[in-house]
């Protein structure tokens, strides 16, 4: 999980990061626009399908939850505490980290950049974080547990993955041994499920987690530009989004169709792949192709104004020039 808010970090920073060197300004109507075509119409099916299953079948008895959800999903609060959401879509607090994340992330970003402090911004970022976890175990009563789906939790690891961006060309690429390292250490968190009832698991782990998933980011992005990545790879990459989304929901509803058997968990990752892949040809891309025919649109509207500011105003030809009344004689 820490290594895709790190990698979203990274992303929005670079997208962030791109438009200010290239332009010289950040449009925030664009971004929130690109935003939201690239991830409202996917969870917006998957919403649709939660709320037609439920309602019709009841399959994982949340149908009694399936409005409070779909407005819960659609305002990405589902990382806030004790709201009505059902068990199957619980998965999208993450997503909801990731978008309280992006409506801060891009004016402090902006305004570090412009002011030259972008690292004083990652060290009051850190700052914040760790005050925040503090405070946060200090005064909740239930107990570290309930810090792991809290809006400020991992916001360590999305910074990670900024500073990541912003440095990059600075730091040394991640070599094999390293990856390796950092892959082991992610992995070895995997089989810690106590470890989500622990102070130090958000104090120390979130950082080191995010610091892991940086090494193997940045040793990704080196293998890619070397090999030119694997086609493997790169399809799993496009249909993440989508199979993150739906993978709970479908394992919930083959469990409960298939009386809890222990095949249920098998089938259903080709059945998250398939649904993810309908998704990606059926919904992100044709969302991605309007979203790009924008963008040009707004590349041309801004190229056509910077040639307009540049060369002046058009001059009227000869025979439309307006002319001079001289007196007669």
């Amino acid at each position: 999980m820490t290594i895709f808010f790190t990698l979203s970090g990274y992303l929005i920073t670079g997208i962030i990061r791109r438009e200010v060197e290239q332009t010289g300004g950040f449009s925030y109507r664009r971004f929130y626009r690109n935003r939201a075509l690239r991830l409202l119409p996917a969870l917006v099916a998957v919403l649709a399908v939660f709320a037609v299953v439920e309602l019709a079948t009841n399959l994982a008895g949340q149908a009694q939850r399936v409005w409070s959800t779909i407005a819960i999903g659609l305002l990405y609060l589902a990382d806030v505490p004790r709201l009505p959401i059902a068990d199957n879509m619980s998965h999208l607090w993450t997503l909801a980290v990731e978008e309280q994340f992006y409506l801060v992330w891009p004016t402090a970003l902006l305004l570090a950049i412009r002011r030259g402090r972008v690292r004083r911004l990652l060290i009051w970022g850190g700052s914040l974080w760790l005050v925040s976890c503090l405070a946060l175990l200090a005064v909740v009563p239930e107990g570290p547990l309930h810090l792991y789906q809290l809006p400020t939790t991992w916001v360590i690891t999305m910074l990670a993955g900024a500073a990541l961006n912003l440095y990059r060309d600075r730091l040394p690429a991640a070599g094999p041994w390293a990856a390796t390292a950092a892959g082991l250490a992610l992995g070895g968190m995997c089989f810690l499920p106590e470890a989500k009832e622990q102070a130090a698991t958000y104090l120390v782990g979130a950082p080191l987690t995010g610091l892991a998933s940086a090494v193997l980011i940045s040793f990704a992005i080196r293998r890619a530009a070397v090999s030119g990545g694997l086609v493997p790879l790169r399809w799993l990459g496009l249909i993440s989004y989508a199979a993150y989304l739906w993978n709970f929901p479908v394992l919930s509803w083959l469990v409960a169709s298939m009386d809890n058997d222990p095949w249920a968990a098998l089938l259903s990752l080709p059945a998250t792949v398939a649904m993810a892949t309908l998704s990606w040809f059926a919904i992100e891309r044709p969302a991605l192709a309007w979203k790009r025919r924008l963008d040009h649109r707004h590349q041309h509207t801004a190229l056509v104004g910077r040639s307009a500011a540049v060369d002046g105003p058009p001059v009227p030809s000869s025979e439309h020039e307006p002319r001079l009344g001289l007196p007669a004689g």
